[in-house]
């Protein structure tokens, strides 16, 4: 049985020269909100917790951290991560009703959950793949964060560093959006691309705007409607058009995932790790998607340690997934990954240490620190 002593929060941010922009707004720099846990052996394991947007989300997630959280855990005894998960939502459920914040709270679960289980590999000296009950290592991937204005840049150099798929940003317009496909179809070439529409669309330009995207050939479409719409507009678009739809990013709870997966037909899942429901929760999400045919393709747009997590969740659930993979500048996950994993061919090989198989170097970063400031 293992017994926590420590939970600590490390908080980073790095101001963007080219600012990453979305449907609904644009990320001005990029944060990073780690978690380690350690038990009284010394072990330590790492999260992350979703914090990219807006700007003041992530030093409020971090105080939630240290004032909520982390005096919930010290000292708690454990057998199995699970038991950690349930006892976070127990305890914060009073909370989550008074504040009506159900997305930072989960949030902050989820990354404490992620490095929960990353100290309980860890513990165990296996992968936390393996422990997942994996037997292969590698994962394919597609590259992520493609803005309009650079599109055909970005793609050239992820594909000089081994990306093969490619997915970029829609919901600027229809003209904007339709110049956008033409440059990123001529430069992936045959190579798979898709798009994110980023919940842009209301249902009915939704269906007219993807039958005009059918001469770009793309893998699928995501997120085209807002998140929280009724069934029924999810199936009209599903059953209106021909290309395979992806949404799950901004679910946050069990029930809302089983609506999706059994009565909308998207045909791509993709929750968030550090986002909802941290690996506990999303294997839930992932099993239920086998049992309906529906593919898993995790989401993710942060640093290094969810970006290793989200892999080996995939590794051990759905080798035939793909891992979204942010191609935009970011020491906060390039710097730290040293050692995690080897890639080529559009595929990331994670290594076989114990956990996560790799320990953030945060000295790597520390000219980002960001929790100075914070009381």
């Amino acid at each position: 049985m293992q017994a926590i002593h420590l939970v600590r929060a490390h908080l980073f941010r790095v101001k963007l020269e080219t600012p990453v922009v979305l449907s609904f707004g644009t990320m001005n720099s990029r944060w990073a909100l780690m978690v380690s846990i350690e038990d009284r052996n010394g072990c330590i394991g790492w999260g992350e917790v979703w914090c990219n947007f807006p700007d003041c989300g992530a030093s409020h997630r971090y105080r939630l951290l240290n004032q909520i959280f982390a005096p919930i855990l010290v000292g708690v005894q454990f057998e199995h991560p699970s038991e950690l998960y349930n006892l976070l939502q127990a305890q914060t459920r009073i909370l989550r009703i008074q504040t009506a914040e159900t997305g930072p709270i989960e949030q902050c679960i989820a990354g404490l959950d992620c490095a929960i289980w990353d100290l309980f590999a860890r513990d165990k000296r296996k992968p936390l793949y393996e422990l997942l009950g994996g037997k292969r290592c590698q994962v394919k991937t597609y590259a992520s964060g493609i803005n309009p204005g650079n599109v055909s840049t970005t793609i050239e150099n992820a594909k000089r560093h081994g990306h093969c798929r490619f997915k970029v940003k829609v919901g600027f317009g229809l003209q904007a959006d339709l110049e956008t496909l033409t440059q990123a179809r001529e430069s992936a070439g045959e190579l798979e691309l898709a798009c994110d529409a980023n919940q842009a669309w209301d249902t009915n330009a939704a269906i007219e705007y993807i039958n005009l995207f059918q001469r770009f050939n793309l893998s699928w479409i995501e997120e085209p409607i807002a998140a929280d719409r009724m069934i029924r507009d999810w199936q009209l678009i599903t059953q209106c058009t021909p290309t395979r739809i992806a949404a799950g990013e901004n679910l946050n709870s069990l029930e809302l995932f089983k609506h999706m997966l059994t009565e909308s037909g998207v045909s791509i899942i993709q929750p968030d790790l550090a986002k909802w429901g941290g690996i506990t929760g999303t294997r839930q999400v992932v099993k239920l998607a086998s049992t309906f045919g529906v593919a898993y393709y995790p989401h993710y747009l942060g640093a290094a340690v969810g970006l290793i997590a989200s892999a080996h969740q995939l590794a051990a659930t759905n080798p035939d997934g793909l891992l979204e993979v942010d191609v935009n500048e970011n020491p906060l996950r390039t710097n730290l990954l040293e050692g995690a994993f080897s890639f080529a061919d559009g595929a990331m090989m994670l290594n076989d240490e114990p956990g996560l198989g790799f320990t953030p170097n945060l000295s790597a970063i520390q000219e980002y620190q960001a929790e100075s400031n914070l009381v």
